[in-house]
């Protein structure tokens, strides 16, 4: 695929044209008189070589003259061929895979994500999800869970993993628009305090027109595809300094081979954090090291309730991990084996004997793993009372609450 055949998803027909122009154009020229390059920059086709080409004509003075004066936008177009070379050429299968190809409404993408958008509601508005305080925003935190849009175009796939590097402070620079600059800046504040912290992030993936990049006066970019990605992200780097940061995507459990005490600790500690949110806890519970033949873990009596007037409880990832390492494949209420997962695992999930909302205990004592079958016939089943009884019969551990 030609740089321009893979530019035009992302980009307007007039952006593409600039960008190709600008790399065997003006951006070849400028390398030869340097002699850094003796042939048209589209010849280059190792990722590695371009990288180390384009750090020398950023050098340029000639380069640094007209990249200020162009907007930035002969610094866009060696970032995109450099993209264009790091996915081969075109975009790898798995983050190929990663494309969203729905518009989900940034409400949904948000409280999916795990964070409370009651708030959205309290404007003059009819639609929560057109909160003008809100549905411009390009990143949200919540005590320990922080989301970040990304654009799809971003994304990369090289020796590390699939990657993307943002720098919001330069972005918030090059914006006219005085809200553009605020919310890049929030969302800058958010990833350094995911970073400080050792949090890990949850990424909505946008597609678009991203002609703003290097054009300011066209205002804003237009999304068309929105879709929130099912794993966490890390925040691998971030420089005070500058703002640069790499944001790395954890395909299951983070990899703590390459990491030291402090940060593998932090990290530990993240997946371990109760959660309100049901999908968060499992995501954490998932991303844990295995449990299995460990100590349960102690769990909590009482849980905390999530506001004065809701029935949501905590939930501990830990309780979650060691209920699904430790109780074998099969069901703990049917005693039968449902189906595996793609990843080889059995799909079991986390029963409370005694419910959360009825002030039960979020605890190996008043949980049991189970397949999705025996789940809702817990929840609804006309017998659910008979079989309960018998669940605290046959497994020792039940403690009644």
């Amino acid at each position: 695929m030609q740089f321009s055949e893979w530019l035009l998803p992302q980009l307007s027909k007039s952006s593409v044209k600039k960008y190709t122009e600008a790399i065997d154009g003006p951006l070849s020229e400028w390398a030869a008189a340097a002699s850094i390059v003796h042939s048209p920059l589209s010849s280059i086709r190792e990722p590695s070589e371009f990288r180390d080409i384009s750090s020398k004509i950023s050098l340029l003075p000639i380069f640094i003259e007209r990249n200020a004066r162009g907007h930035h936008m002969y610094s866009s177009a060696l970032n995109k061929y450099q993209q264009y070379l790091d996915q081969g050429g075109s975009a790898s299968s798995v983050v190929n895979n990663l494309k969203p190809n729905a518009k989900n409404r940034l409400i949904d993408c948000v409280s999916d994500a795990g964070i409370d958008v009651s708030d959205w509601s309290d404007f003059a508005g009819k639609n929560p999800a057109s909160n003008p305080k809100y549905c411009y925003e390009w990143s949200f935190r919540d005590n320990d869970i922080v989301v970040i849009n990304i654009w799809y175009v971003d994304i990369t796939k090289g020796s590390g993993g699939i990657s993307a590097s943002y720098n919001l402070r330069q972005i918030a620079n090059e914006r006219d628009d005085a809200n553009q600059k605020k919310r890049a800046l929030a969302a800058d504040e958010n990833i350094k305090f995911a970073y400080e912290k050792g949090y890990l992030v949850r990424v909505i993936i946008q597609t678009g027109d991203l002609s703003v990049r290097h054009d300011p006066e066209i205002g804003k970019a237009k999304t068309v595809h929105r879709q929130l990605d099912s794993k966490y992200w890390e925040v691998a780097d971030y420089s005070n300094l500058t703002g640069e940061f790499k944001l790395i995507r954890i395909d299951d459990c983070i990899d703590f081979s390459n990491k030291d005490a402090s940060v593998r600790n932090k990290s530990v500690s993240f997946f371990s954090a109760p959660s309100f949110d049901l999908t968060t806890c499992n995501l954490r519970a998932d991303s844990l090291p295995s449990m299995k033949g460990k100590p349960p873990p102690l769990g909590k009596k009482n849980p905390a309730r999530k506001a004065k007037n809701s029935s949501a409880r905590e939930r501990s990832p830990l309780v979650r991990r060691w209920l699904l390492d430790n109780t074998g494949e099969a069901c703990e209420c049917c005693n039968k084996t449902p189906f595996r997962k793609a990843d080889g695992t059995t799909f079991r999930e986390v029963h409370h004997i005694k419910r959360l909302a009825d002030d039960g205990s979020d605890s190996v004592e008043n949980a049991i793993a189970v397949c999705a079958n025996c789940h809702r016939e817990l929840h609804f089943g006309v017998s659910r009372d008979e079989l309960v009884e018998s669940l605290y019969v046959r497994i020792p551990r039940l403690k009644r609450e």
